[in-house]
């Protein structure tokens, strides 16, 4: 009997590190800036997109448009921003089911396969808010 309660003790001890020893923020994150915009095609908004940038180094920041176009990028711990520097964009239009709204609608239809667009020019993100436009070209890629 005397195991049983060691190894819950033990176990409990292990439970309590992993949720709170090393807390805070990764070591490896990097500085990061609040990021919104809007995502443009033929003049007109682009919904349902998934952008991304992508710093030179370290892990990309990610959004997904809403049905205005309108972004806000998140780090992948899900802080909001993107880390500051340059980056390569890359949008993604297609392959993305939304969500209904009415819980009683039909179900959607199936989604187009992928389209990738890739921005031409690197996006530079710095210190303090970023409130971007970003036109996304009319030729994309299979995705």
């Amino acid at each position: 009997m005397s195991s049983m309660r060691g190894l819950q003790v033990l176990l409990a001890a292990v439970v309590a590190c992993s949720v709170g020893c090393g807390g805070g923020e990764p070591k490896d994150k990097p500085p990061l800036a609040p990021v919104q915009g809007k995502l443009v095609q033929k003049g007109a908004p682009l919904a349902n997109a998934m952008v991304e940038f992508m710093p030179e180094s370290g892990a990309p920041s990610t959004a997904t448009s809403d049905g205005q176009g309108a972004f806000e990028l998140t780090y992948r711990d899900g802080s909001k921003g993107a880390k500051i520097g340059p980056h390569k964009v890359k949008v993604t239009v297609g392959g993305i089911i939304p969500a209904p709204m009415d819980p009683n609608a039909p179900p959607p239809a199936p989604p187009k396969p992928p389209t990738l667009y890739l921005i031409p020019e690197p996006v530079q993100v710095k210190e303090g808010e970023n409130t971007l436009e970003i036109t996304v070209p009319e030729k994309g890629q299979p995705g």
